[in-house]
């Protein structure tokens, strides 16, 4: 597959295109199909049901992938025939037009679809390649959300829909440009993948290091933590073991976004993977964490944990843990992570945990050769899933690029 940039451009309505390329209404290259919903009260439409019925819901949860297999419910034969219900062949579009606007998939096997869809069926497969319309139309949302009309909900119609203007490169360039975009596709979700099983494996590892520990063969029950634990090892309230600090509000005049001051942290709006990001400054810190000490949220959402990696000013959605004596700040920072439901409560709808909830809140106490072996294995499985997380951004950031120039066809794919 060999590249080249292209030099000979048309305006059009859609924008700069090479000047081979020819513009079609959508209406020209695809049948569009309504769709609509059968009655719930009739058992007869949906139980045992075996053909594929589509949602904007169950668009909007692909997550990245282009094709779908089947959505959350499924309708019969008698449904089908009754409401005289549209069923897509494979290969055929399903584009929601009603809110959310814009989700896009392409069936991997036939299916129908309800009110807040449209089925795009090709009606030609000799001069259209779908996938390339997929990643057409996916680079197309806004607009297409823009373009939506309505009093009570957005919505595209039918007749706005088949006058959407489309690029029309020839068959071959369509499917080159589609398969360059579908491998960097098959690398995200190869990606997420692994991201996926590596937390599962972190999740399994917690449980497994942080109640048993390492090598231990005898082992108690800890009422304050609510399960076994090795016999060694201690518990031990919060407070006995590091430096609290709630978080305090500045006077808001001393809050700026020029860098003056310290950086302020109001709550977990400022967290990220790990490390907090600076938003805001204060020049007037009321209180402050150290670089090193956990934060975690004591505002809805509470038990939400960073690492501070600077010296910073903390707000009341705040407070900072400072792990003292022999302790891992590592193991301190899984293990309240863990055991945050005991601080929480399961399912809990806290708005807030004050000072006392926090002071008294205990964790296992290993000793510190062990603390630091669990924590390392751990830290080890976080490197793990942070590489393949900037992996992931990688491919991501590659595809947006590729698709702006291919899809425009400023970058072409040599035709041999």
């Amino acid at each position: 597959m060999e590249f080249y940039r292209e030099t000979e451009f048309k305006e059009t309505e859609i924008g700069r295109i090479p000047k081979d390329w020819d513009i079609k209404k959508l209406g020209q290259l695809f049948e569009v199909k309504t769709g609509t919903t059968p009655s719930t009260k009739n058992e007869g439409y949906w139980k045992g049901g075996s053909i594929n019925w589509l949602t904007p819901d169950d668009l909007s949860i692909q997550n990245g992938r282009i094709y779908i297999d089947r959505g959350e419910r499924r309708i019969t034969e008698d449904a089908l025939r009754k409401y005289g219900l549209n069923l897509l062949p494979v290969k055929s579009l399903i584009i929601s037009t009603r809110a959310p606007v814009g989700y896009v998939a392409v069936l991997n096997k036939e299916a129908t679809f309800n009110q807040g869809c449209k089925g795009l069926m090709p009606k030609d497969m000799h001069s259209i390649y779908p996938e390339f319309y997929f990643y057409y139309l996916v680079s197309k949302k806004v607009e297409l959300e823009n373009k939506s009309g309505g009093s009570t909900f957005k919505e595209i119609s039918k007749k706005m829909l088949e006058s959407f203007p489309l690029p029309h490169p020839i068959f071959y360039e369509q499917k080159q440009v589609a398969l360059v975009l579908l491998r960097i596709d098959e690398l995200i979700q190869q990606t997420d993948s692994i991201i996926r099983k590596t937390q599962e494996l972190k999740k399994g590892l917690m449980q497994e290091l942080l109640t048993k520990g390492i090598g231990h063969k005898e082992f108690k029950y800890s009422e304050e933590l609510g399960c076994e634990i090795p016999k060694e090892w201690g518990v031990s309230a919060l407070e006995k073991e590091c430096g609290i600090i709630m978080g305090q509000s500045p006077p808001s005049d001393t809050y700026n976004e020029d860098g003056e001051g310290l950086p302020f942290f109001q709550g977990n709006v400022d967290f990220g993977e790990k490390f907090p990001s600076a938003r805001l400054f204060c020049s007037k810190p009321r209180k402050i964490a150290e670089a090193d000490d956990i934060l975690i949220s004591v505002r809805a959402p509470v038990g939400e944990l960073n690492i501070a990696n600077q010296k910073c000013c903390i707000g009341r959605g705040l407070a900072s843990i400072r792990v003292q004596k022999e302790n891992s700040r590592d193991f301190v920072f899984y293990a309240i992570s863990y055991f945050v439901h005991n601080l929480v409560g399961q399912g809990s709808t806290f708005k807030a945990i004050g000072k006392r909830e926090l002071h008294e809140f205990t964790i296992p106490i290993p000793s510190p050769s062990e603390q630091k072996q669990i924590a390392h294995i751990l830290l080890n499985v976080d490197k793990k899933i942070a590489i393949e997380k900037k992996a992931k951004d990688k491919y991501e950031n590659l595809k947006k690029g590729l698709m702006q120039i291919l899809l425009t066809g400023q970058v072409r794919i040599k035709v041999n």
